[in-house]
């Protein structure tokens, strides 16, 4: 009944855009261009973690993490759970120290590939989450080192990109001078880098003592994540993003500047020796007829120092 009464010959709508074909157009053109419109992706998230299963929370962060439809989630850990693999991508962390003489080819390709892996996640991540990282791993990775897939990853991080760091040491370690030394140095000058609470934990009893683990910074460290997919699926980059952006420097910067050359030919085209001279631009053009003029012909004030100035100019930049 509704389509009857929009086709019907009383009804205005068909009328109204039938005399205005141009509104037609402009409200076909706008229904398109929201059709076009590229869908905001969601979050990739890297979370990535080394050392003992025990003190690894890659696996919590990406369970937690599964049913969020705005995250993207892969892993990278020493030890791959088995059930981690049946929800998510998971590549293991490992070494790809400098390989033997006598080294089986199997072996070389198989650190080639680990290589390659680590080239792929820098690539492909928006967001590395270390939960945690050891302090041998924090140690190397400021110092430059990459013979860990984990190091490779960090090694060729672009900066323009947040990590959020979860440090996972000892009490003993974690107080130690080395450590602040450390975390200070990143604080300051790695900025690309947000420090979260650590994984601390120390042993119960002597000998065979059970290891005690503590953390409370879960929950916030997962509220973060959720707050970058939500700023990403909004059509802003991760948090800093932007701002890393401009200190990074690209191979491909163009130079804005022309050539001197090129200046002179395009003065020397419109005739505008003035300009030329105050921009110092050697130019063959002739000394305008207005600059020729006696001083002690100029009795108008204005004219006097226009004069004045001219000259003044005249001599910081000579033609």
């Amino acid at each position: 009944m509704a389509e009857n009464r929009l086709a019907g010959p009383g009804s205005p709508s068909l009328p109204t855009f039938d005399r205005h074909p141009r509104l037609l157009r402009t409200l076909n053109s706008s229904s398109s261009s929201l059709h076009e419109m590229p869908r905001m992706r969601k979050l990739r998230m890297l979370v990535a973690a080394n050392g003992q299963r025990d003190v690894a929370y890659a696996q919590a962060i990406a369970v937690r993490l599964l049913k969020d439809s705005q995250i993207e989630t892969r892993a990278l850990v020493d030890e791959i759970p088995l059930r981690l693999t049946h929800e998510i991508i998971v590549m293991e962390n490992r070494s790809l120290a400098t390989v033997a003489v006598d080294a089986d080819q199997r072996t070389k390709d198989a650190i080639e590939a680990a290589r390659q892996t680590a080239f792929e996640l820098v690539e492909w991540a928006d967001l590395l989450v270390l939960a945690p990282i050891d302090a041998d791993h924090l140690a190397k990775m400021m110092s430059g080192i990459a013979d860990t897939t984990l190091l490779e990853v960090l090694r060729a991080w672009d900066v323009s990109k947040k990590i959020l760091l979860v440090p996972g040491m000892s009490v003993q370690m974690w107080e130690h001078p080395m450590t602040k030394k450390q975390l200070s140095k990143i604080k300051r000058k790695w900025n690309w880098i947000k420090v979260m609470p650590p994984v601390l934990w120390h042993y119960d009893g002597h000998g065979n003592g059970k290891r005690v683990v503590s953390w409370d910074g879960f929950n916030d460290l997962v509220g973060i994540i959720k707050n970058q997919a939500e700023l990403m699926s909004l059509g802003h980059d991760v948090e800093v993003a932007a701002k890393q952006a401009m200190h990074t420097i690209s191979p491909r910067r163009v130079a804005k500047g022309l050539p001197p050359e090129i200046w002179s030919l395009i003065f020397q085209h419109v005739g505008d020796w003035e300009i030329a001279s105050a921009l110092n631009v050697y130019t063959t053009l002739e000394i305008p007829v207005d600059w020729k003029k006696d001083r002690a012909n100029l009795t108008d004030p204005i004219d006097l120092y226009i004069f004045r100035k001219r000259q003044r100019d005249f001599v910081m930049f000579p033609p």
